[in-house]
């Protein structure tokens, strides 16, 4: 009986000691929290409403934060993983080939961007709902996938989102962006 108790004292005390010792430590950890400041021009190549090439830009500020040490499982698969609460404000100018107007709005939303860290890159995921603005509001949501080059402090690549106005039609946007992000 004793012995059953030691053994179960002593697998108490060097469980969690194996768990620290093997969870996978990065060789350049992250901050854990960040404030962010990025930019986003756009370049819309496919419209549901036949409209031309059109542009637009984005700027966004928001919270980054390194996703809790006890998903370890995922930084052995894919590197550090982050997700970041963030506000965007923008403009978009779509013009009509098939009518005499064309679309200006104004875009201001909210939304989460997650992803993946493997070294020297940032695959990343985003999603943001809001309003536009301008000769009347309505709902403009996106989804979208880019990829970045990235350090500790910044981050530069390409993104491609889908973007869809409540009644005004959808369209498909490509372009670069640029992040900074600094410690509170």
């Amino acid at each position: 009986m004793r012995r059953r108790r030691v053994l179960a004292e002593s697998f108490g005390i060097l469980l969690p000691a194996l768990v620290l010792v093997a969870t996978p430590r990065m060789a350049h950890a992250e901050p854990l929290a960040q404030l962010m400041v990025g930019a986003d021009g756009d370049l819309v190549v496919a419209d549901t409403r036949d409209r031309t090439l059109g542009g637009g830009v984005d700027v966004r500020v928001g919270f980054r934060f390194g996703w809790p040490r006890s998903a370890f499982i995922g930084r052995v698969v894919s590197g550090a993983m982050f997700f970041q609460p963030e506000a965007v404000v923008g403009y978009r100018q779509l013009p009509f080939t098939s009518e005499p107007d064309d679309l200006r709005i104004g875009r201001a939303s909210g939304g989460l961007r997650m992803g993946l860290m493997p070294r020297p890159c940032e695959i990343l995921f985003f999603n943001h709902w809001g309003s536009s603005f301008g000769r009347e509001a309505r709902l403009l949501w996106d989804v979208g996938t880019g990829i970045d080059l990235r350090s500790t402090s910044m981050s530069f690549g390409i993104h491609a989102t889908y973007n869809h106005l409540s009644d005004s039609g959808a369209w498909l946007e490509v372009g670069p962006h640029i992040e900074y992000r600094s410690l509170p």
